[in-house]
């Protein structure tokens, strides 16, 4: 019994130590006990001859320092970049927008605020999630979306020269259901190393189609690994297969989607350290990306008082079409001020707050009176005014829209416009002194406003 055990421990141990070798990794047991050396003689000297010290002279290192390689505005070459959102956030969609703008050169949500310019050039697009008809599907969207907009602003010429540097330019690889296709594999004693089987010939297809430069999109991260995206384990290898497969070929730079984290999914990600962290799981992947990118879409209240109707619509608002792109990070450079885009059968468009975003004073001053206006008129009606009572009402919810009800109320209450009486059951809200004055004012200015019926002496 005892041979048997002793039999089967050598023979696990055996099996290890070839998987680590095959790996060229070192086995599980190879770090030697606490205060002996980590690098005998015999291995320093075979470690030298796989290790090249590189040096530089003096005139080398006081010489113009290179300037930073980028594949797009934000997106360093030589490096990976992240878009991390939540569930539905339109990451996909933002990536193959990028992926475009490389490929035909046209800036089709006007992101290079700063003129820079980019120099067309390959794509490469491995998706994990959708099929490949989807995928499809969803590039379609984009050009026919960036076609049609070239061809209004432009002319057809331009927009069919648009259609032909997206054909030429950009390749797609259908790794959805495929788990040979990951970018890292577990073997059986549960070592996560790179997947090679995979990584080789994915290379090499991308070298032949762009031997210099190529923009190569990965969606998303979760699926392209093995174990969780939640811990550090084998997280760092991830890193370096990412790394590793950003600099394969020359000038090349690869842009990752992640979903962001669980908290990161319920309340979007405050400031640029937010944003920078706001992939899921292990920091690892954030901490080591050289630009982060942060997707969130807002909340309807947030939209209605950040853009004009004229450009973000109610119902765009009140179904969260609107998504804020925050670049957290960019690690050699600046990052970018906050980006809004508006999500509409598919496609996405660039809008800009408008001139003058309502801060809380001018929220009481604008939203406020009709508020107060409604709990006078719900309350002489005989109606308990809760706030059930107010985001059912019909006239108010077209005034002001739901979300904005609630946030306007609570602003209300704060600043003692409104008191709240009864039980929670049984809440009610009416006007204090405040309140009354606040809605008297607003009802004499807009009077003074008012134009003169036709016919009336002005």
């Amino acid at each position: 019994m005892a041979d048997g055990k002793v039999t089967s421990i050598e023979a696990a141990r055996a099996r290890l130590d070839r998987e680590a070798a095959e790996a060229q990794a070192p086995p599980d047991d190879g770090v030697p006990p606490i205060g002996e050396p980590l690098v005998t003689r015999r291995d320093a000297d075979d470690l030298a001859s796989r290790v090249e010290l590189v040096s530089f002279t003096s005139e080398q290192i006081l010489g113009p320092i290179a300037p930073e390689k980028y594949l797009l505005p934000g997106i360093p070459a030589e490096a990976y970049t992240l878009i991390a959102g939540s569930l539905a956030s339109y990451k996909t969609t933002l990536l193959i927008y990028l992926i475009v703008w490389k490929a035909t050169g046209w800036d089709l949500l006007e992101l290079d605020e700063r003129g820079a310019g980019i120099d067309p050039g390959k794509c490469v697009l491995a998706s994990y999630e959708d099929t490949d008809a989807r995928l499809f599907a969803k590039l379609q969207r984009v050009v026919q979306h960036g076609y049609q907009l070239i061809a209004e602003r432009w002319n057809k010429q331009d927009a069919a020269e648009f259609a032909r540097r997206a054909a030429a330019n950009i390749r797609r690889v259908p790794c959805s259901g495929r788990i040979d296709r990951g970018l890292v594999c577990r073997t059986e004693s549960g070592l996560i190393l790179p997947n090679t089987r995979f990584l080789s010939p994915f290379i090499e297809a991308a070298r032949e189609f762009a031997p210099e430069g190529p923009l190569l999109g990965l969606d998303p991260l979760r699926l392209a690994i093995a174990g969780s995206q939640n811990d550090d384990d084998g997280a760092d290898i991830v890193v370096h297969t990412l790394n590793g497969l950003a600099t394969e070929i020359p000038g090349s730079g690869l842009i990752v989607c992640s979903h962001g984290t669980k908290a990161g999914a319920q309340e979007p990600a405050e400031g640029f350290a937010g944003a920078a962290y706001a992939t899921s799981g292990s920091a690892l992947f954030s901490q080591h990306a050289r630009s982060n990118f942060a997707l969130a879409r807002l909340r309807a209240a947030d939209a209605l008082n950040t853009f004009a109707r004229s450009d973000v619509s109610k119902e765009e608002a009140d179904r969260q079409r609107v998504v804020r792109v925050t670049h957290g990070r960019l690690s050699h450079g600046d990052e970018r001020a906050d980006v809004y885009l508006v999500m509409g059968q598919g496609a996405l468009r660039r809008v800009k707050p408008a001139a003058k975003i309502r801060g809380t004073p001018q929220v009481l001053a604008e939203d406020g009176p009709i508020l107060l206006a409604a709990v006078q008129r719900i309350g002489q009606a005989g109606v308990n005014v809760s706030g059930a009572a107010l985001e059912a009402d019909e006239q108010l919810g077209a005034q002001l829209g739901r979300p904005a009800i609630r946030s306007v109320l609570k602003l209300l209450v704060q600043n003692s416009y409104l008191e709240k009486s009864g039980s929670t059951s049984d809440l009610s809200h009416t006007l204090t002194d405040k309140g009354r004055a606040l809605l008297i004012a607003a009802h004499e200015s807009g009077e003074s406003r008012r134009e003169p019926p036709k016919g009336e002496a002005a």
